[in-house]
């Protein structure tokens, strides 16, 4: 064992090391960096999140027993803490509105995904799809908190269903009767945006039942 390791031993009896921890801890850093970039709006401000997650899960464990053994639920539980913390603490100040310019992959991705899929082919259409992406995060923060945690846990987190009914302590099927929900909410609120792509078939499906009435006529 490394000089520097640490064992923390949990309620049950069962050791766990800081090497154990660290493991765990990389294993899932990239997932909550996006979950907390999602949520605040700000990398260096997720950065932060990331890095203070790990120093509370040493001081956590360093000071307590534990029930059982940390888990990735764990880790994004703190985060998820830590971020809405933040988020009320700075809430009168998340008034700026991004340029499109500003917005980055994901937010893009969002867009094509939400959308008709297609790559933007000219300038016009790009600026469409900084719309839509505006549009779409707008539209995840404006859903009820719980809807909100599950959709990003799922959507930016890639977390599965029974990793998300950890987190939020509920069974796996309040984790999918909440992701149908939010989904269902996030067409509604969609749903303008997803008539303007559909809007160039419908005009000309018009137009073809015109010139078919008239040919009848």
């Amino acid at each position: 064992m490394n000089r520097g390791t640490r064992t923390f031993i949990s309620r049950g009896g069962r050791a766990v090391t800081s090497s154990d921890l660290g493991i765990l801890y990389a294993r899932h850093r990239r997932g909550i960096l996006r979950v907390a970039s999602k949520l605040l709006r700000d990398q260096a401000a997720a950065e932060d999140v990331v890095q203070e997650t790990w120093v509370r899960a040493m001081r956590f464990f360093g000071t307590r027993a534990t029930d059982g053994q940390p888990s990735a639920a764990w880790f994004y539980r703190v985060a998820l803490n830590l971020c809405y913390d933040r988020l009320r603490a700075l809430a009168r100040d998340r008034t700026a509105v991004a340029e499109p310019a500003e917005l980055d992959g994901g937010e893009l991705a969002e867009a094509h995904a939400v959308g008709s899929g297609a790559p933007a082919v000219d300038p016009e259409q790009e600026v469409l799809r900084a719309e839509l992406a505006r549009a779409v995060r707008e539209a995840v923060e404006g859903l009820p908190p719980l809807l909100r945690e599950a959709v990003v846990l799922r959507e930016y987190g890639g977390l599965k269903y029974r990793e998300i009914a950890e987190i939020a302590s509920c069974p796996v099927g309040t984790v999918m009767s909440r992701l149908h929900l939010a989904r269902q909410r996030l067409r509604l609120a969609l749903a303008p945006y997803l008539e303007l792509d559909t809007d160039p078939a419908g005009e000309q499906a018009d137009t073809d039942t015109g010139q078919a009435g008239q040919g009848g006529g």
